[in-house]
């Protein structure tokens, strides 16, 4: 069997290890896998095994689904029997690739989001061999209700790898440090949040705080931490390409906004003990409150 993995920077930014990682396991299962990355994705990123084929990203649906349709003639070659098309951006462009090539394609389902696509590329995707990983329940239930029993849906926990770097045997004795991940809109969970930090550090002034949205370009944000006088101890962290495995070595991990989507950095921290705190998130089923996260919105379970 052979079959073609389609990513996009969008999705690498969350899981660049879980494409090495689902390689191999790949592999070691006897599948021959190539990876269709965008050509921006340094080669010493890619994993080192299975083929690597470049497309160049857009914006523009359109031509989106023509530089990954010039791939037909390689994956052809290849006899691929199935494209896996991680991000919902790429289910089009992806379908489409399908279809010329007369393959079934899976689609992955993490954030609330894809429903709105999935619903769109209805059409498309009722007419031609379909399945979908979906990485948690209420995700698996909304696009089994969307397609009916006819279309195969399959909940696909993401999986994780644990961590084996030791805790430093000094960690008791050095400042706290919280990494701060969520979207890159100032909103009212944001200004809540900054108020708690200017409070927090103005009874211990050696906390410190790191704010990742995965962009370089917040305004609202810098304009906030200037005027909560926060440049001391919150730092933000600079926009990397798989980056988000540093936030394992923090303290703690903050999820301030219900971002409706399954990140497997937070799977990660959870299985590597880190604490979590987050905002209620009805999509995702794996933050249950006082258990596995403790719930920034409300005394009630986060899964309520």
């Amino acid at each position: 069997m052979h079959v073609t993995l389609l990513t996009n920077s969008r999705w690498l930014d969350e899981e660049l290890p879980a494409l090495k990682y689902l390689t191999v396991g790949l592999l070691d299962e006897q599948v021959h896998v190539a990876q269709v990355v965008p050509d921006t994705l340094p080669t010493e990123e890619s994993s080192a095994f299975g083929k690597r084929l470049t497309y160049e990203e857009s914006a523009w649906q359109m031509l989106l689904r023509r530089r990954i349709g010039a791939l037909a003639d390689d994956l052809r070659e290849m006899d691929t029997n199935l494209i896996h098309a991680f991000d919902s951006a790429l289910w089009d462009a992806g379908l489409r690739l399908a279809a010329e090539l007369e393959l079934p394609v899976l689609l992955n389902v993490a954030a609330a989001g894809d429903l709105d696509i999935a619903e769109r590329l209805h059409g498309a995707i009722s007419d031609h061999h379909v399945a979908f990983a979906c990485a948690t329940q209420p995700l698996s239930d909304a696009v089994g209700e969307l397609f009916g029993e006819e279309t195969r849906v399959d909940l696909v926990r993401p999986g994780i790898h644990l961590s084996r770097t030791e805790p430093a045997d000094d960690r008791d004795k050095l400042p706290l440090c919280a990494v701060i991940n969520g979207a890159g809109r100032l909103d009212e969970d944001y200004v809540a949040l900054f108020s708690a930090i200017r409070d927090v550090s103005t009874q211990h002034k050696e906390v410190q705080f790191f704010l990742d949205v995965g962009s370089n370009e917040e305004p609202d944000l810098y304009k906030a931490v200037q005027h909560y006088d926060l440049q001391t101890n919150l730092s933000l962290v600079p926009h990397r390409l798989g980056h988000r495995e540093l936030q394992l070595s923090a303290d703690v991990i903050i999820h301030p906004q219900a971002l409706q989507r399954s990140r497997s950095v937070t799977l990660q921290a959870m299985a590597n003990g880190v604490p979590v705190i987050a905002r209620g998130d009805r999509w995702l089923d794996y933050l249950i409150h006082d258990e596995t996260a403790l719930d920034c919105s409300t005394s009630q379970a986060v899964s309520s």
